[in-house]
């Protein structure tokens, strides 16, 4: 079984629902509200276990394939990542590739360390004592940093890899010590259990082709309407000559 999932707690992203997917990948959108969308099943949770939202996402991020399948294969995409065609070629190329998780490479930068100070120096970080205690953990283990970054905004997963499971556990455990950024922790994690990954980019078409990132849900109309119009723009030509005149305006 193919499984496309999402995550998202406390209202803090407007998930949009996957176009173009055929019946044989199964939509879930694990949640704590009570909306009702028919292309996007939810499989809704409490949330009294978790400290935060952004806790919540994250268990479920990580760990929420557990509840599929064991011999399927599933791909995480953030609230605000809409998948805009089937992904039915993705999952056969990950599935022939043999490897335990697929992800696509950070698009600027290649180690935790150097990620961890652009973050810093971008004010992202809000607590730099915890990053700081993070790092050393990584460093003390022998963990070489040289094996890249990847992007967590989509994640494939073969349930029955070996050492699937207990990586997720780990990296569940590390995020939720630290509460740093998610990114830091997975190369570590991918290192020390020894998980092979499908980069994502060796797959053509690219991931513009498959997935639209939108920006982050922000106050104001403008900035809602700006974001609502990426949506919707994949679907028709329709929307996205709307998201051209309204682009045109906004520069004039």
């Amino acid at each position: 079984m193919t499984t496309l999932y999402s995550s998202v707690f406390g209202g803090f992203e407007h998930p949009w629902a996957p176009i173009r997917q055929p019946r044989s990948v199964k939509t879930i959108l694990v949640s704590d509200s009570q909306s009702r969308n028919r292309n996007w099943p939810e499989h809704s949770v409490p949330t009294q276990d978790f400290r935060s939202p952004r806790l919540a996402n994250r268990f479920h991020k990580m760990l929420f394939h557990r509840s599929l399948p064991s011999t399927g294969i599933s791909v995480y995409v953030d609230a605000n990542v809409r998948p805009i065609e089937s992904l039915v070629p993705l999952f056969e190329a990950f599935s022939e590739s043999g490897a335990d998780v697929g992800m696509y490479r950070h698009y600027a930068r290649a180690s935790v360390h150097e990620e961890a100070r652009a973050c810093l120096h971008r004010n992202k970080i809000d607590n730099p004592a915890a990053l700081k205690e993070e790092l050393k953990l990584y460093d003390s283990a022998g963990f070489p940093d040289t094996g890249g970054m990847w992007e967590g905004s989509v994640i494939f997963k073969r349930h029955d890899a070996p050492d699937l499971s207990a990586a997720m556990e780990e990296w569940w455990e590390l995020y939720s010590r630290f509460e740093t950024r998610d990114q830091f922790s997975l190369p570590f994690v991918i290192w020390k259990h020894g998980l092979s990954v499908f980069d994502l980019d060796d797959h053509k078409p690219g991931r513009e082709h498959y997935f639209v990132r939108l920006q982050h849900s922000q106050a104001g109309m403008k900035n809602r309407l700006a974001r609502y119009l990426q949506a919707r723009a994949p679907e028709n030509a329709v929307w996205r000559t709307l998201q051209r005149v309204a682009r045109s305006l906004a520069r004039t």
